[in-house]
């Protein structure tokens, strides 16, 4: 008699989440300026942030990190999209591909499969915990946890601007979230080449003690 509450809690565990149907894009998202999304694809991560630094990969990633890679500089813009279970991280890259070309985008890096390293290696270190989004709580924070290893990136940028973008796209294979499981998931970072917003100023001492007065 004892055993059960174990096995009934060990059974809650393991279950699959309650599972809510994903039909619109998560509330206060949007795409990134100038950049079209796959058809049928549904934002469920989004986050942007002042000037900051990213680093994207340039050669295969390994559970230590990629052997070679380009920190970018700039404002930026994440976006994660869930896409139909009929399309696969093959198509979406490479419409990504065509459409950046046709936008004037000069491919830095991609690669596919085994040449990018394994799935969950790569996933980790373009989606790493600390940077996890909870745009819609749990199902974002868990995007990428069992990626199939027919995974596709695709870093590309823009001469005329400096803007550069970066797609990776795999597909989940973790069933604890119906939502999420057997569907092919994109993360999308814009990194604007703007430079630096100067905000250096001389104080006077005169300005300092109003500034304390006040």
């Amino acid at each position: 008699m004892r055993i059960m509450p174990a096995l009934a809690l060990i059974a809650c565990l393991v279950a699959p989440a309650f599972s809510q149907t994903i039909v619109s894009d998560a509330p206060g998202t949007s795409d990134p300026s100038d950049l079209k999304r796959i058809e049928g694809a549904l934002i469920i991560g989004y986050d942007q942030s002042g000037f900051d630094e990213m680093s994207v990969p340039t050669s295969k990633v390994t559970y230590d990190g990629p052997e070679s890679s380009i920190t970018l500089e700039g404002p930026s813009t994440r976006v994660i999209y869930l896409v139909p279970g009929d399309r696969s991280p093959l198509e979406v890259i490479r419409n990504y591909e065509a459409e950046l070309s046709r936008l004037g985008y000069e491919t830095m890096y991609t690669c596919a499969k085994q040449d990018c390293g394994p799935a969950s290696a790569m996933s980790q270190y373009l989606y790493p915990r600390d940077a996890q989004l909870k745009t819609l709580g749990r199902i974002t924070a868990a995007v990428f946890s069992l990626p199939r290893d027919d995974h596709r990136y695709l870093v590309a940028t823009n001469p005329q601007t400096g803007r550069t973008v970066s797609v990776y796209a795999a597909f989940e294979t973790f069933d604890h979230f119906p939502e999420l499981f057997e569907k092919t998931l994109v993360l999308v970072d814009v990194i604007e080449g703007e430079p630096l917003t100067q905000r250096m100023e001389f104080v006077s001492a005169e300005e300092m003690a109003l500034s304390l007065g006040a």
